[in-house]
């Protein structure tokens, strides 16, 4: 990998280290980035005209009129030749005073534009300071001592010294090398990193489009790429070998649209552990026992009945695409934990009848309760009752801050509606795939709330005669 040094000034992370001609191609391509970037090229160009940055000059302000005073009445002066001549200096009063206007309108046009040049030209002086400094910290100490032996000055002084300097390749062995890169990286082998490789063939395939578009043939290049992947991934090359082989005429893939793929593919393949956790189950092996071939259903199994709304269990299936008839360790620890709960709330009720029944029971000896199941319950019953005041806060569900009452956070989420295919979600509300993974999550580590939830949803269905919720007495969000 070439050598990179950082560059804190911005706007890229870092720049190609030019230790010799060899590394004049990727140097220059990120100088000419930065400047684009910077919006200085025009002044960085080393084949372009020479834009020297100057400082714009602030205009002058005009100078007030010395108005004269009129003159006075000589002695054997008649009214008519007084009165000329004070109508002609009224008139130069009224010249000079117009003409004061004027250029004070064009001193105001003026200043408008200057201030305009000297933000446009702090900005480019400020561009240039920081390409002077990353293109000065990105050569090594001898090409400082060309560019001292030069006297360049500016940026554009730099690159033009250093390239007469380096003498760097030209374009017909810039493509000869790359042509050479192209085909040394299509040598693939099956221990070699995938990315690593896919990378360095879309960098080759790119420079030689730049420098040799008009001799590059896409069609063998394509052609050597997917014998090299057979090495690598023989579905793709399958796959790509019926594309080309139907392609009519010359209408066939190119190298890139390849690497775009096989990249894509690759992304796929490492985000399939994250489903693969966030579902809780396993895809079904290709051979099952007991007889039951590939596609075909396998046999219901008996088991007890479970709380598990089906339709959390779909959102699950249509997001993973994995077969809940084999769930995981986690998955059967959550059935078993529901099992109990629901065995165990019968004895809670049943508990409360009977303490109904008895007006004044009777203390125990111990001081303690005869029911301590119900009492349990009892107690678990009141502080949920304690905690159903509404308040603002995150929903442990989909992670966002809404009105929740209590610790019942499902009954006022929007994204649990949506889950449980309730409705009455309103359209400016977006709900996302994160947030129903996020939901489905929460109900998945936590039974009991996935119980408390399907109850509350069943109740709501039931009321309303429909699976939509009645609208809520406030505003949730």
């Amino acid at each position: 990998m070439a050598l990179t040094i950082p560059i804190p000034e911005g706007p890229f992370e870092s720049i190609a280290f030019l230790g010799d001609r060899t590394d004049w191609p990727a140097w220059f391509d990120d100088v000419t980035a930065i400047s684009r970037a910077l919006d200085i090229w025009k002044y960085v160009d080393p084949d372009g005209k020479d834009h020297r940055l100057n400082e714009p000059i602030k205009p002058t302000v005009p100078k007030r009129p010395n108005l004269k005073q009129f003159p006075a009445r000589e002695q054997y002066e008649t009214d008519k030749v007084y009165d000329l001549r004070v109508e002609q200096e009224r008139h130069a009063h009224s010249l000079s005073t117009r003409e004061y206007d004027v250029l004070y309108e064009q001193y105001r046009m003026d200043t408008a534009k200057y201030l305009s040049d000297l933000a446009a030209y702090t900005a480019a002086k400020d561009g240039l300071q920081k390409l002077y400094k990353i293109i000065y910290r990105s050569i090594p100490e001898r090409y400082r001592a060309y560019m001292r032996l030069d006297g360049a000055e500016t940026p554009r002084d730099m690159i033009l010294c250093l390239r007469s300097r380096i003498n760097p390749p030209s374009d017909e062995e810039r493509a000869s090398i790359a042509q050479r890169q192209f085909d040394m990286n299509l040598r693939a082998q099956p221990t070699d990193d995938k990315q690593v490789f896919i990378e360095a063939i879309a960098l080759a395939a790119v420079e030689l489009h730049r420098l040799k578009a008009s001799t590059f043939h896409e069609a063998v290049a394509v052609e050597d790429l997917i014998k090299s992947f057979q090495t690598i991934d023989k579905p793709l090359v399958d796959a790509w070998t019926r594309k080309l082989d139907g392609a009519p005429g010359r209408a066939f893939g190119t190298v890139l649209d390849i690497v775009e793929e096989f990249k894509y593919k690759m992304r796929i393949q490492d985000d399939k552990p994250y489903l693969k956790d966030l579902s809780g189950a396993t895809p079904a092996s290709a051979s099952v026992s007991g007889g039951t071939t590939l596609g075909e259903p396998e046999p219901p199994i008996s088991v007890e009945v479970e709380t598990r709304n089906p339709l959390i269990q779909n959102h699950t299936a249509k997001q993973n695409g994995v077969d809940s008839a084999n769930p995981s360790k986690k998955a059967k620890k959550a059935k078993e934990d529901a099992v109990v709960a629901d065995e165990q709330q019968p004895k809670f009720k049943m508990a409360d009848r009977e303490a109904s029944f008895n007006d004044k029971p009777s203390k125990p000896k111990n001081g303690g309760s005869d029911h301590p199941l119900a009492e349990k319950h009892s107690k678990s019953k009141k502080k949920d009752q304690s905690n159903g005041g509404l308040a603002k806060l995150v929903c442990p569900g989909c992670q966002l801050k809404h009105v929740i009452r209590g610790d019942a956070w499902w009954e006022s989420c929007y994204v649990y509606y949506e889950l449980e295919e309730l409705g009455n979600v309103p359209e400016h509300f977006t709900v996302t795939d994160r947030k129903l993974d996020l939901a489905f999550s929460r109900l998945e580590d936590f039974p009991d709330e996935r119980r408390r939830a399907s109850e509350w949803a069943g109740k709501q269905t039931r009321q309303n005669g429909a699976k939509e919720p009645e609208p809520a007495a406030f505003n949730l969000w």
